[in-house]
């Protein structure tokens, strides 16, 4: 199938994403998604890589060797990165995916309908800080903050590029606008509306069966803070960002 139209999914860091790309490649076909790479600023369909971002090998690969991974991950991308987007858009793709802010394909795909999942803003933070450390940050992200080993989580947490973090991603557009809206605490209601939105669309037909996500790259870790009014003065410090989660609730009902 070919369409005008291209589902982009703004993948905001630590909100579900490498689970969420295992479900399009398994509901449209790994032939049909799009993978973007922030660094090399580039578009690569996932048929096209030897190993995709999601799958199992990668899952427990990086969590064994975690401060290795970034490093090869980047090299990867670099060799197989397709740098024309419209290349791609023309090929049949159904799903675009990966760090990116919401405007960022607004002249590429003129016609597509935009999905975003929003999580808790500490509980992605904790996460989000969880990685950097263990990647020495060098992971993938659409705002990268140089490592320091010495940095702790309340620091990392205030830092002025961290503000409102998943409102950055959103780049002026409103919540509402957007075709579909989830939380990751209820992703399994998520991916059965996404699945019911693919279908109505004509992405997919009703042959193609209902799949269950599967939770990957998880890391429930919460790091020890000293200050006694740090949760207060962070959800102060992110106040758009508390906003837009509970906005997202509503909206995922």
């Amino acid at each position: 199938m070919n369409h005008k139209k291209i589902i982009v999914n703004v993948h905001i860091e630590k909100t579900a994403g490498t689970s969420l790309l295992k479900f399009f490649e398994h509901t449209v076909g790994k032939d049909r998604v799009a993978f973007y790479d922030p660094i090399t600023d580039s578009l690569t369909r996932i048929s096209d890589l030897p190993i995709s971002p999601s799958s199992d090998f990668v899952d427990k690969f990086q969590l064994k060797s975690y401060a290795f991974w970034p490093v090869l991950k980047q090299a990867y991308y670099s060799v197989y990165s397709q740098r024309n987007n419209q290349s791609v858009a023309k090929n049949h793709i159904a799903i675009v995916h990966g760090h990116f802010t919401a405007n960022r394909f607004d002249k590429t795909f003129p016609e597509m309908l935009q999905t975003v999942v929003i999580r808790d803003p500490l509980k992605r933070m904790h996460s989000q800080y969880d990685h950097w450390k263990r990647s020495k940050g060098r992971s993938q992200w659409r705002v990268m903050v140089p490592y320091d080993e010495k940095m702790t989580f309340e620091e990392y947490a205030i830092l002025p590029a961290m503000r409102n973090y998943q409102m950055q991603a959103l780049a002026g557009r409103e919540l509402g606008s957007f075709s579909l809206v989830g939380v990751t605490e209820r992703l399994e209601e998520y991916t059965k509306a996404l699945y019911q939105l693919l279908l109505s669309e004509g992405f997919i037909t009703s042959n193609v069966s209902l799949q269950t996500v599967e939770k990957m790259n998880q890391h429930k870790k919460n790091h020890q803070v000293k200050s006694s009014n740090f949760e207060k003065d962070f959800r102060t410090f992110h106040k758009d960002d508390y906003d837009l989660y509970k906005q997202a609730k509503s909206l995922a009902k």
